[in-house]
């Protein structure tokens, strides 16, 4: 679930940086001539926060981490 809320907010972060960076050299991506390039945008804004989204949880894993399964069926995390 962390995944997916982490992409959402990935995903609006570089679109309103997008629609910012585009509205400082004058294109309007809500017009309609632009709903094309706006849509392949979205699509490759979302492939990207994704891809990010992997990439730093891959890195950032506590490998470390140890777990006790002495507590019944699920294991707990050490303390």
């Amino acid at each position: 679930m962390k995944y997916i809320i982490g992409i959402i907010v990935t995903s609006v972060i570089l679109f309103i940086a997008t629609y910012f960076i585009l509205g400082i050299w004058g294109i309007d991506i809500m017009s309609s001539e632009n709903i094309k390039k706006t849509l392949i945008t979205l699509v490759i804004i979302l492939g990207v926060s994704f891809f990010l989204l992997i990439i730093l949880s891959f890195f950032f894993k506590n490998e470390t981490r140890e777990y006790d399964n002495n507590k019944g069926n699920i294991a707990q995390p050490k303390k």
